[in-house]
């Protein structure tokens, strides 16, 4: 039985549901039920990532929080990861368990990196501040690559052994 999650976006209400067809009928499911409050959908929460890998749906949704949705056998396990107001994330699934994400915070403009080893999550590392909206993740070879635009250039940021460093590729001034 095939299932399709579709995500409306109706000017601007961001409806999240998944349907199954089952039997000539559609059975639709609210997949978040924490982004409704009595009936009525919360603005601020939208999808900013979404990836597939061996049977599993994994749903990235930022707002006023970031929260990880993973469906999984017949249930969607949610990842209660930051209560703060986020701008930006970038999401990267290498493989099972191991997940790598970018976070813009939206109040001060603080750039965080978090990653899930299949176990645990890691506590928030910050990679840098004052960051404009536009980011870039990438992992290869455990190796973590993070570009980011600042009011003054454009950025790299490494991650190789639980150490970053950081470089300005590009000068805008």
């Amino acid at each position: 039985m095939k299932r399709l999650i579709i995500f409306l976006n109706l000017f601007i209400f961001l409806i999240k549901i998944e349907a199954e067809f089952k039997s000539y009928e559609w059975e639709i499911n609210c997949i978040d039920c924490s982004s409704c409050n009595s009936g009525v959908l919360n603005f601020e929460n939208r999808i900013t990532g979404y990836s597939w890998l061996n049977d599993k749906s994994y749903i990235l949704i930022s707002g006023n929080s970031l929260r990880l949705l993973i469906w999984q056998e017949s249930n969607w396990t949610i990842y209660e990861l930051i209560q703060e107001a986020i701008t930006n994330c970038e999401m990267k699934l290498i493989d099972e368990g191991d997940i790598h994400i970018i976070y813009l915070t939206d109040s001060n403009r603080n750039l965080f990196y978090i990653h899930y080893n299949g176990t645990n999550w890691t506590e928030p590392e910050l990679i840098s501040n004052e960051i404009e909206p536009g980011l870039s993740l990438e992992v290869k070879d455990g190796v973590v690559y993070v570009c980011y635009e600042k009011n003054d250039g454009v950025y790299l940021g490494i991650r190789d052994n639980n150490n970053w460093s950081i470089e300005k590729i590009l000068d805008l001034k």
